[in-house]
């Protein structure tokens, strides 16, 4: 029987908390929120997992890689199915 909650944070910096029982992953991982009591998911800052273009800002906002996009789309897409679960 488990005894202590896991807790996941994607994408928060709280790891040098040292909280135990807690596992920071960046936003785009793979890993299952099942093996987890709770998730904590941070928007900010999501976009640093993901390439850059090398294009020019747009209204100075950092520009994502065509890749970096579909890829941020299809985490978004992962992450509302773990959820729904």
């Amino acid at each position: 029987m488990k005894t202590k909650s896991e807790i996941l944070g994607l994408n928060t910096k709280f790891e040098e908390l040292n909280i135990q029982n807690f596992r920071e992953e960046s936003f785009n991982s793979n890993v299952s929120f099942l093996d987890f009591d709770a998730v904590i998911i941070s928007s900010n800052f999501i976009s640093s997992s993901y390439s850059e273009s090398s294009t020019s800002p747009y209204q100075n906002k950092r520009l994502l890689s065509q890749h970096a996009s579909c890829q941020i789309k299809e985490d978004f897409a992962r992450i509302k199915e773990q959820l729904v679960e």
